[in-house]
């Protein structure tokens, strides 16, 4: 199967892609479409499965990258909501029928490739919690230290040194639940492609640019040169806004907040009607150029649910950090644990100290 394909349990001659978006959308038994093989999910979603052959399994102990892939596709999410709400749709939250789990809560991995497609500098987990009325957002830094057998340790690194496609997905999630104790429900994996595309779609962002940014990089066809203030960015543009680091102080930490001001702007300025008709569209590019296990059915209640929360009740963090020489390490102390169980984790029992395995 090619790794960019949407995987799906229906025969070519079935897809409901082939008939069209109406078709898709009325596609009453699609369901969750998980990966295989993958953990078990269970209300301890702390065990881990055996390592394939060059990884590490150790005992257990007491972002020249893509950006803002994953804030494009909250705001995808948040647009198709004006779909459920205007048309009769079977909607279905992910993994809503295992035990153990909150109700109405769900956790997804948002991951951007980077020009190669190997590396997964773009890391983001989104929880949704529809009783709350809430939705989180948690940065990874790229350079996040794992306890991989490959070099350089970074997480960022997992999914092309395991082979990519849903192996090294499965592996990416792998070090997320031993850095922060959760085993995402649901992944969605783009690449740059998408990110400009769908920018240019819903006609760019007005976006105030806080310095002057140059940068180039030939290998990955990389040319950043905006000036400081407020301007209108196309989607290249605004790919090099949200992928500019060098000039930062704190380099990639500090990109994450100018993503996230970047989501919001966008938020603000395509919430219109006449944006309802490219939808089908947006759904074909994000298509073309990502890999998930969600269903139709699964980012309809994603997209529902979120809405519902309103923007006010949007709250995104950082992974709580140290910075070391050569890479970012996570701060594994009660102030993670309390995000962790407050915000991000879907099961009922909390994630413990003893349930992380953080690289040292």
């Amino acid at each position: 199967m090619n790794e960019r394909q949407r995987p799906h349990s229906h025969p070519a001659s079935q897809d409901p892609y082939e008939r069209g978006f109406e078709h898709k959308l009325y596609e009453n038994d699609i369901g969750p479409v998980r990966p295989h093989p993958r953990p078990n999910p269970r209300p301890n979603p702390n065990p881990r499965p055996n390592p394939p052959h060059g990884m590490n399994k150790k005992k257990k102990k007491k972002k020249k990258g893509g950006g803002g892939f994953g804030l494009l596709l909250v705001l995808l999410a948040f647009l198709l909501t004006a779909a459920v709400f205007s048309l009769n749709l079977y909607i279905e939250a992910p993994m809503e029928d295992v035990p153990g789990r909150k109700s109405g809560n769900t956790t997804i991995l948002l991951a951007g490739r980077d020009k190669s497609g190997l590396n997964t500098d773009t890391l983001m987990l989104v929880n949704v919690d529809s009783n709350a009325g809430s939705v989180s957002l948690m940065s990874i830094p790229r350079d996040t230290k794992v306890n991989s057998t490959y070099t350089p340790h970074k997480i960022n690194g997992a999914f092309a040194a395991n082979g990519g496609g849903e192996n090294g997905i499965r592996w990416l999630c792998n070090y997320i639940r031993d850095s922060l104790g959760v085993y995402p429900d649901g992944y969605l994996l783009v690449d740059l492609d998408c990110f400009v595309e769908i920018v240019d779609l819903f006609g760019g962002v007005d976006y105030d640019v806080p310095m002057a940014m140059n940068y180039e990089d030939i290998t990955q066809d990389l040319f950043i040169h905006l000036e400081p203030g407020m301007q209108h960015l196309d989607g290249y543009a605004s790919m090099g806004l949200v992928r500019f680091r060098k000039g930062y102080a704190m380099q990639d930490l500090d990109r994450v907040k100018v993503q996230r001001d970047f989501l919001l702007s966008a938020f603000d300025q395509w919430q219109k009607v006449g944006n309802l008709r490219k939808l089908p569209q947006a759904l074909e590019i994000l298509r073309e150029h990502s890999m998930t296990n969600l269903s139709t059915a699964n980012f309809l209640w994603l997209a529902q649910s979120a809405l519902l929360c309103g923007r006010e009740n949007m709250h995104s963090y950082t992974m709580p950090y140290t910075v070391g020489k050569t890479y970012i390490y996570v701060k594994a102390d009660e102030e993670l644990l309390d995000l962790i169980n407050s915000h991000f984790n879907p099961y009922e029992k909390r994630v413990t100290l003893d349930d992380l395995d953080v690289a040292r």
